[in-house]
């Protein structure tokens, strides 16, 4: 293994310790069925699944934009090509994402995931994803 591979290794476990220190601070244990259920929606549970013709990845099926704006308000620089696949670092960035556009309850949360910074304006058209994501809510204890 190579010096920069060790290097990178170390950045990523550092920074995702950093994020898991504050994680049950700022966002409460009460995140893990509904990323359990938007992973399950999107991938359905595979961390290497790949969709939108390329464009999101994943296991929570993130695109670049997304990723970006993600880490851009979690304060990281996480490289979309090596940590999109990682599920920890995925789950932060959706929930920074959706934090950062405003959204605050599980059905925004989901609707802010599928369709973006303009999701208030898209609500009609994320209706079945949300339908989705509350069924599977409702299937998990």
């Amino acid at each position: 293994m190579s010096y920069r591979t060790i290097r990178f290794l170390v950045w990523v476990f550092l920074a995702a310790l950093a994020v898991f220190a504050v994680a049950p601070c700022v966002w409460g244990d009460g995140w893990r069925p509904f990323l359990n259920a938007i992973r399950h929606e999107e991938s359905r549970g595979d961390d290497r699944a790949v969709g939108d013709q390329g464009r999101s990845r994943g296991p929570v099926q993130c695109g670049r934009a997304a990723w970006q704006d993600g880490c851009e308000y979690l304060g990281v620089a996480w490289d979309y090509d090596k940590c999109v696949w990682l599920r920890f670092e995925s789950e932060a960035v959706l929930i920074a994402y959706t934090q950062r556009w405003g959204a605050r309850t599980w059905e925004e949360r989901a609707r802010c995931w599928n369709s973006g910074p303009d999701w208030r304006k898209k609500y009609h058209l994320t209706n079945g994803y949300w339908e989705k994501v509350k069924r599977e809510l409702r299937r998990k204890p």
